[in-house]
């Protein structure tokens, strides 16, 4: 089994995020993981960030930063897979956020954007492409939880520093509806403590198979609490 980050975003992929593909790369290497899932943001306020004025031209960009990551992940000997962190429409003004893995390029490319989707449009459509389809940090200020027959889980712990993610609350959200649990550092920037992720085995080498993998087992989760929470007090607790 290998350790292998959930949730991680890099710069230009994501505006919140400032580590460079190398430096993302050597961090986890440092860190004894032996793979991430490279989880820029695919929303409306990133989206419409990106240079080019088609949907093709956008999306080139941001498969591009994939293809950086993934070259340096070559070079280290770290395995980087493709994710997308999106968001589904509301009508109440919150936001809720989403983790697709195990897509095509041409799920993204031959569609209109998936954040146009309402959480039950984009299940449906994640499970007829055999997407892998989970809630992030549900507990999170500002976050609303969505609906948990459309997930097929969610991220039980997060470990970003900026936010304080409730994740007692998350880890029975999966529990009391039989949803998979996740664990993620939700990683920004060099330097940032480097949480969560799960336990995966060593021959799973793409997208598919990670998704499958998730689809029929519930992973072992690492997850830092006291890390997560030393960190977070150390940042906003005077």
């Amino acid at each position: 089994m290998i350790k292998l980050e959930t949730h991680c975003h890099c710069l230009q992929g994501s505006g919140c995020a400032s580590v460079p593909p190398e430096t993302l790369i050597k961090e986890y290497k440092k860190a004894g993981y032996g793979g991430i899932v490279l989880t820029n943001h695919y929303c409306k306020v990133c989206y419409d960030e990106y240079p080019g004025e088609t949907h093709i031209d956008k999306l080139d960009f941001y498969f591009s930063l994939f293809e950086s990551v993934k070259k340096f992940g070559k070079i280290y000997g770290v395995k980087v897979f493709l994710g997308a962190e999106t968001r589904a429409v509301r009508e109440d003004g919150l936001y809720s956020e989403y983790m697709l893995y195990g897509y095509d390029k041409s799920d993204l490319y031959d569609n209109l954007p998936l954040f146009y989707k309402t959480q039950k449009e984009m299940f449906e459509f994640s499970e007829a492409h055999g997407i892998f389809m989970y809630q992030t940090h549900p507990f999170r200020e500002g976050v609303a939880v969505g609906d948990p027959k459309f997930i097929h889980g969610a991220e039980a712990f997060n470990g970003h520093i900026n936010h304080y993610n409730y994740n007692d609350l998350a880890e029975n959200l999966c529990r009391e509806n039989g949803l998979r649990s996740l664990s993620g550092t939700d990683y920004h920037d060099e330097g940032q403590a480097i949480t969560g992720g799960i336990y995966i085995p060593e021959s799973i080498e793409n997208e598919k198979d990670l998704a499958d993998y998730l689809f029929n087992n519930q992973p072992k989760l690492i997850k830092n609490e006291d890390l997560y929470k030393k960190f977070f007090r150390a940042k906003h607790i005077k």
